[in-house]
C-alpha cells in the first residue's frame, strides 16, 4: 500500500492529533480523502495505516519518519555543521536537538569544512560545545568536503528530507551550497534557507556577491529579527515569506558538567582581588565586534573603579597591534587581562560565569549573535550596542548603548554594575524575555515554515 499526501482542514488535524497523541486504535467512519496514505498538517507527519471494515476503517495514527523501501524519509533534512566542527556547530546543535523532539532530523555535516588559512585558529576542536546528538530522532551524515566536488553532487541527490533547510552564514561555502541545493529544487525538494547574516560582516563586492549567490534557490527564508527580514526583503527584493523566528538559547550549556563554576578560585587565578568589578569580552576578536570600542572607554571606567579587569577572550582574527596602540595610549595595559585564542568551551564557560558582566560592543550587525546568547544562557547581565536585532533587547540585565560611542559604552557599563547582584536576573526569564519566545515557541514556528513550505506548492 503506497504512501500518499493530502492537505486537510485545521479542525480535522486536531482531531487527528488527539488520536495520535493517546497511542490508541480508533474507529472512524470516514477519512478526508477516502484513502489510506500520509496527512499532513501543522505540527508533522501524521500517517495513517489499516484495512477496511465494514462501513468504517480501522487506523493507527502516529509521527516521525516515513519509510520508503529500506531508506528513512525525514521530516526535514538540515545542511550545517555540528561538533567538532566551528563554523555555527553550537547553534545548529541546540536547534537540531530541539527539532528532534517533535521531528525526524537527518543533518547534513561536513568532513571537511573550508581550508584552515580562511579561519584563524583551526576548523575543528574536541571541547567546542557540550551538546549531545545522541537522539534517535537525528541522523547525522558527515558526508561534504570543502575539497571534494564529488560529494556535493551526493549528497543532494541522497537528501531524505521532504523540507531542506540550510543554514547560510558565510559565502566561502557557496560553490557547495548551490550545487546541493540546486540538485534538492531538480529532485522537487522545498528548500528553507535561515540567513545567519544578510551582509556580510567583512569584505567588499565579491563577499557580498557570495553572499547572496545561494538566495534564487530558496523557496522561503528564516531571519532572526525584524531588522534581518527588512534588510534581506530589500536586498534581494523577494516577494517569498521571510520568517522570523528567534536564536535558540544554549540549554546545553547552561546544564554541561562544570555548571557549579567555582567563581572565587577562577578569578584568583586571573589575579582578580575580591571586591573588583571583572567585565569580559569573548568571541572571535574581529573588526565589527567593537573591542576598540570599549577599549576606548576602559580609562573612564578605571576612574571610577581602579580595581576593575577587562578579560578579552577568544581568536584573534587580524592586526592586534590597532588594539595595542589604544590600550597604550589610555594607559590601561595592567588592567586587561588576554586569552587570545581559541578557549576549550569548558574554559570559557568557567570565565563567563566568574565575570561581573559580558560586553558586546558591535559596530555591525543585522542577525542575532551566538555570543549574546551564550551569556544569556549562563545567566550573565549584558551590555551591548542598540543595533540590530539587539534594538529590541529591553529586558531586565540588559543594558544598551550607542553604536561606535565609547562614552555611551562606558555609561552602560557603569549603569549596568550599579544592578548587579539584585534579583530579578534569572535565566528563565531573562532569555525568554530577550527572544521574545520559550524553547517551544521557536521549535513551533520552525515546524509552520516547514509545513507551510510543502503545504503551499511550488513557487
Amino acid at each position: 500500500m503506497g504512501d500518499c499526501d493530502y492537505n486537510i482542514g485545521e479542525n480535522t488535524f486536531r482531531w487527528l492529533q488527539q488520536i495520535r497523541d493517546n497511542g490508541g486504535w480508533t474507529s472512524v467512519s470516514s477519512l478526508p480523502g477516502g484513502k489510506v496514505g500520509v496527512y499532513r498538517g501543522c505540527n508533522g507527519h501524521i500517517r495513517y495505516k489499516g484495512s477496511k471494515g465494514a462501513g468504517s476503517r480501522i487506523i493507527r495514527v502516529y509521527s516521525g519518519a516515513m519509510m520508503s523501501g529500506n531508506k528513512a524519509t525525514y521530516d526535514v533534512t538540515m545542511i550545517g555543521t555540528l561538533p567538532p566542527l566551528k563554523g555555527i556547530s553550537p547553534y545548529c546543535a541546540e536547534l537540531a536537538l530541539l527539532l528532534s523532539e517533535r521531528l525526524k532530523v537527518e543533518f547534513l555535516d561536513f568532513k571537511r569544512l573550508y581550508p584552515e588559512r580562511l579561519y584563524p585558529g583551526k576548523t575543528e576542536e574536541e571541547d567546542l560545545y557540550p551538546a549531545e546528538i545522541g537522539s534517535d530522532n537525528i541522523k547525522r551524515r558527515r558526508i561534504l568536503d570543502f575539497f571534494n566536488p564529488y560529494t556535493w553532487m551526493k549528497a543532494g541527490l541522497s537528501l531524505r528530507g521532504r523540507v531542506v533547510h540550510a543554514q547560510w552564514w558565510t559565502g566561502v561555502l557557496s560553490p557547495i551550497f548551490l550545487v546541493v541545493l540546486f540538485i534538492a529544487r531538480m529532485r522537487g525538494k522545498r528548500v528553507i534557507i535561515t540567513v545567519h547574516n544578510v551582509d556580510p560582516h567583512e569584505g567588499g563586492l565579491l563577499y557580498n556577491l557570495l553572499n547572496r549567490s545561494i538566495l534564487p534557490l530558496g523557496n522561503e527564508f528564516i531571519v532572526h529579527g525584524d531588522e534581518g527580514r527588512e534588510k534581506l526583503v530589500k536586498r534581494i527584493r523577494t516577494t517569498k515569506k521571510v520568517h522570523v523566528v528567534p536564536h535558540p538559547p544554549f540549554n546545553s550549556a547552561r546544564d554541561s558538567s562544570g555548571e557549579n563554576v567555582e567563581v572565587e578560585a577562577v578569578r584568583a587565578r586571573l589575579g582578580v582581588a575580591d571586591g573588583n568589578p571583572l567585565i569580559i569580552f569573548f568571541g572571535n576578536i574581529r573588526g565589527y565586534k567593537g573591542l576598540d570600542i570599549l577599549l576606548k572607554a576602559l580609562p573612564r571606567l578605571i576612574n571610577i573603579f581602579p580595581g576593575m579587569s577587562l578579560l578579552i577572550a577568544g581568536q584573534l582574527w587580524g592586526d592586534w597591534d590597532r588594539y595595542q596602540r589604544i590600550i597604550e595610549d589610555g594607559k590601561t595595559g595592567g588592567s586587561i587581562i588576554t586569552r587570545l585564542e581559541h578557549l576549550p568551551f569548558r574554559e570559557l564557560k568557567e570565565y563567563i560565569v566568574a565575570s561581573d558582566l559580558a560586553v558586546f560592543p558591535f559596530t555591525h550587525l543585522d542577525s542575532a549573535s551566538g555570543s549574546v546568547m551564550l551569556a544569556c544562557s549562563l545567566g550573565k547581565t549584558i551590555v551591548a550596542s542598540e543595533i540590530g536585532d539587539m534594538r529590541g533587547m529591553k529586558a531586565p540585565g540588559v543594558f544598551l548603548a550607542k553604536p561606535g560611542c565609547p562614552e555611551s559604552l562606558a555609561e552602560a557599563i557603569l549603569e549596568a554594575l550599579e544592578h548587579s547582584g539584585e534579583d530579578g536576573w534569572e535565566y528563565n526569564t531573562s532569555c525568554e524575555d530577550i527572544l521574545g519566545s520559550n524553547t517551544h515557541e521557536i521549535a513551533e514556528k520552525h515546524i509552520r515554515a516547514y509545513n507551510g513550505s510543502v503545504l503551499s506548492g511550488t513557487r
